[in-house]
């Protein structure tokens, strides 16, 4: 059961690590001019909007022309990965 956790473990650590590339791709994407209806463009766009999407709700991420959403949800995928995750897991292997 501990090898078990151990893999489900890394897969998620991999699968938040490559979500943290595609959130500084997408904040990136903002800094520089890059066409809208480019294949790779609009990929990145479709798998960070169902997180970005629902954080721009909170007014008080728009201050100006600036965007904070993206920056909020790599923070919060950065908290889940290097803190949340392993604390979980060493929860459940000790038992």
């Amino acid at each position: 059961m501990r090898e078990f956790l151990l893999v489900v473990y890394r897969v998620l650590d991999i699968a938040l690590w490559a979500y943290m590339l595609l959130l500084i791709v997408r904040i990136a994407f903002s800094w520089f001019r890059v066409s809208s209806w480019s294949h790779p463009v609009l990929l990145v766009y479709a798998l960070t909007d169902p997180v970005i999407e629902p954080l721009r709700k909170l007014k008080w991420l728009r201050v100006g022309m600036f965007d904070f959403s993206p920056t909020l949800a790599l923070l919060a995928i950065i908290l889940i990965k290097d803190w949340l995750l392993p604390a979980i897991f060493a929860l459940l292997i000790t038992r």
